[in-house]
């Protein structure tokens, strides 16, 4: 930083750290050192030991500054934030996992608020704009919602070797309620769901023990703990030593849904988001045109777009 006064030390508009006039914005502003920043008289003179103190304040303050410009403009430009992502149980355990986190390492400035609820809530929630993206399963009401397809998330019965519905290759719901059951925790959304189709027919579920994932509930079936629903996947490749029977009801065949109030109208990064989930699906099903026409312009404005406003 280089001092060249304008004028003499003596002169009153000379570089001091007297008391001073504020300047515009910083009415209010006083000091109260009455110190010379100068050594001599003429233009150019050395900072004296006030001056350099001064400058090395001043220095800090523009790297200051100039960190706070590089950090804002990521906002400005809506290419940093936060997405509030909220899940049910099947898509938060089962789906979601792996490219919510491939899509993390791919953007450092995007950080996701991640939190697991029942379907109906979420949509609720989107609505309400206290999510700026739900994963639901597709039989809530979705309506006044954008929403596209983001995985089959079939619901299946598992049960141990030896147990009379073992041998069976669908069953009812109702039929299962007069068997023990293995649950997941009382607060899980799948919980809720289950618990809410055994009022419905009339019943409450026999609840054994209640888990804390999909995993541990599935090991515990196949030990002889009881019944256990789960989704398909979940039930796909566990252990040995379990029957996986269909569920015959129309609620327990169905798909897991991304939803927002309007992609379009979503922040850079977190269209950047959608279209990250939806391009992890349409390379997990058999043909990626479904995804690709249904999220259109709003979800396939990616990151081409968010690198272009940069």
């Amino acid at each position: 930083m280089s001092w060249r006064p304008a004028a003499s030390p003596g002169d009153p508009r000379a570089p001091t750290c007297r008391s001073r006039p504020a300047a515009p914005g910083c009415a209010g502003w006083k000091t109260p050192w009455a110190c010379r920043c100068w050594n001599g008289a003429g233009a150019g003179s050395p900072p004296g030991p006030a001056g350099e103190a001064l400058a090395r304040h001043a220095r800090v303050l523009l790297q200051y500054t100039d960190r706070m410009r590089d950090d804002l403009g990521g906002y400005a430009r809506g290419l940093r934030g936060q997405v509030r992502l909220w899940c049910n149980t099947a898509g938060m355990a089962e789906h979601l996992p792996e490219p919510l986190a491939d899509f993390l390492a791919r953007h450092p400035d995007v950080d996701v608020d991640l939190r697991e609820h029942p379907s109906h809530r979420i949509a609720q929630a989107v609505r309400e704009g206290a999510a700026d993206l739900g994963i639901v399963s597709d039989t809530v009401d979705l309506s006044n919602l954008d929403h596209a397809p983001f995985r089959p998330d079939p619901l299946v019965l598992v049960a141990p070797a030896g147990h009379p519905v073992a041998t069976r290759r669908s069953v009812r719901f109702a039929e299962t309620l007069a068997y023990d059951h293995v649950c997941l925790a009382g607060a899980s959304a799948l919980a809720l769901h289950l618990e809410d189709h055994a009022l419905r027919a009339g019943h409450r579920m026999r609840i054994r023990v209640r888990t804390g994932g999909f995993d541990a509930l599935v090991r515990m079936v196949a030990r002889g703990a009881g019944l256990g629903i789960v989704p398909r996947a979940a039930a796909r490749g566990r252990r040995a030593g379990i029957a996986r029977i269909a569920l015959d009801e129309p609620w327990a065949e169905r798909r897991l849904a991304l939803c927002a109030r309007d992609f379009g109208a979503l922040a850079p990064y977190a269209r950047a988001l959608v279209a990250a989930l939806a391009h992890q699906r349409a390379a997990n099903t058999a043909s990626s045109a479904d995804a690709s026409s249904t999220f259109n312009a709003h979800a396939s404005n990616s990151l081409s777009d968010a690198a272009a406003s940069r």
